[in-house]
């Protein structure tokens, strides 16, 4: 009786950590297809701001999974100059957004990008990260 008892603990044992393995390895390589950007340099309305200004962008974007993102955002020349990140929930589907942000008040004069990263988070192993720039911008004070 106990050496049943013992081979059905290994045979359920070892088939917990098939199904957890088989798991992992599905959380690690399924093609998750969570965004498609459209148009990419992302455009801006003003090729010319002034520090303390407004800068608005146009995304065009088709969102295939309900999940939040995390999108950190970098004036980028020769320096790289970061602004806080935030975190958004848009719907599923296509969607073309106007988005803002302040241009920092202490960013020198130069010609710039934005950069911006969108993290996704599709499980609690993987996040997927979209690398994309606006169109160059001028900061004139």
């Amino acid at each position: 009786m106990k050496q049943k008892v013992l081979n059905y603990i290994s045979f359920l044992t070892l088939l917990i950590a098939f199904l957890l393995s088989g798991l992992i390895t599905f959380w690690l390589v399924f093609p998750y297809k969570v965004l498609v950007l459209n148009s990419t340099p992302f455009p801006v309305s003003e090729k010319r701001v002034r520090p303390g200004e407004t800068l608005a962008y146009t995304v065009d974007y088709c969102k295939y999974m309900n999940i939040e993102v995390f999108i950190s955002r970098t004036f980028n020349d020769q320096i790289n100059f970061g602004v806080p990140g935030i975190i958004n929930n848009r719907e599923k589907g296509c969607h073309k957004v106007n988005f803002e942000i302040q241009i920092p008040k202490t960013l020198p004069s130069s010609t710039y990008t934005l950069d911006l990263v969108y993290r996704y988070k599709v499980n609690p192993l993987r996040t997927i990260e979209y690398n994309v720039k606006t169109e160059p911008f001028e900061v004139i004070k």
